[in-house]
């Protein structure tokens, strides 16, 4: 789920270089939204990237630097998990580290970043 939730993520940005549009849907639904150009920050309402997983709330990215932070609600059978942490979009090897909170309690998630 996480690793989807950042895919989600990085999924947008790829959006954004397409249409340059205030608003988008989500490949399998959901609908976001920016702001800014230097420092975009998208609003995602139940984006789906996959079919099975609505993604809701914030992404930031600083484009200078390649930042980009996440802020992120997704369903679990456990309830809400809330997915936060950030990784750089321009550098090749990077890793994001993501936090993970939710009713099976916290975790720290370090991949290769999408």
């Amino acid at each position: 789920m996480t690793v989807t939730a950042a895919n989600t993520a990085a999924d947008l940005i790829d959006r954004w270089w397409q249409g340059y549009s205030d608003t988008g849907f989500g490949l399998r639904g959901g609908e976001w939204r920016y702001s800014g150009t230097k420092r975009v920050r998208f609003t995602l309402d139940a984006v789906k990237l996959v079919r099975d997983l609505p993604v809701s709330g914030t992404v930031t990215w600083h484009r200078a630097i390649g930042k980009v932070s996440v802020d992120l609600r997704l369903p679990a059978s456990s309830g809400v998990r809330t997915v936060t942490g950030s990784w750089n979009a321009d550098t090749d090897g990077a890793l994001a580290t993501l936090r993970v909170t939710g009713a099976l309690g916290p975790a720290t998630l370090t991949f290769p970043a999408p």
